[in-house]
């Protein structure tokens, strides 16, 4: 019986009519086999779609520790995360995305609030990328987080952002 490699098929749609040979042959009792490969749709994270810098993931004012964990990125598909300092930041503010790098490459930018200008950017080949935020001036940034080459995928990293949380004096109990 010749078979059919359907492997190259992304997306097919096939009949397949079984029946005896020169039509003279009746069985009524055969079986039917076929080994398909179960087709693995990626939708990605629970944050998408943050694929844009217009459609960034809005993580607002970090004030101390923010941890968000079971994120993926796919080829291609970029995560992008929006953030603001409401005050310039400090030595040992960083911005740091941890992944098992045998699983795939993954690299880390900070961009202005447009998401057109690169501020910094961490392209290792471990199982972390970090950013310092020190001398950075309190306002609007993004995080891109990619595939290295845009052509490699990660199941499963986490991003932290770490900023030293801001005091505001405003005297003590006893005050006017």
């Amino acid at each position: 019986i010749p078979k059919r490699d359907w492997s190259s098929d992304v997306c097919s749609s096939d009949l397949l009519r079984v029946y005896g040979f020169t039509s003279a042959i009746s069985n009524p009792d055969y079986s039917l086999k076929l080994n398909v490969a179960p087709t693995v749709i990626n939708t990605g994270d629970r944050l998408e779609e943050n694929d844009t810098a217009a459609s960034a993931t809005d993580l607002r004012t970090i004030n101390g520790e923010v941890i968000l964990n079971d994120l993926s990125v796919q080829a291609g598909d970029d995560d992008w995360y929006r953030f603001s300092l409401a005050a310039p930041g400090r030595d040992g503010d960083t911005a740091r995305i941890n992944f098992v790098h045998a699983l795939g490459d993954v690299d880390l930018r900070l961009l202005d609030s447009s998401g057109t200008t690169v501020l910094r950017s961490s392209t290792g080949v471990s199982d972390n990328e970090e950013i310092n935020l020190a001398g950075l001036a309190a306002g609007s940034y993004l995080l891109r987080v990619y595939g290295f080459n845009t052509t490699i995928s990660n199941p499963d990293y986490s991003l932290r952002l770490n900023v030293a949380p801001t005091v505001i004096n405003t005297g003590d109990r006893l005050e006017e």
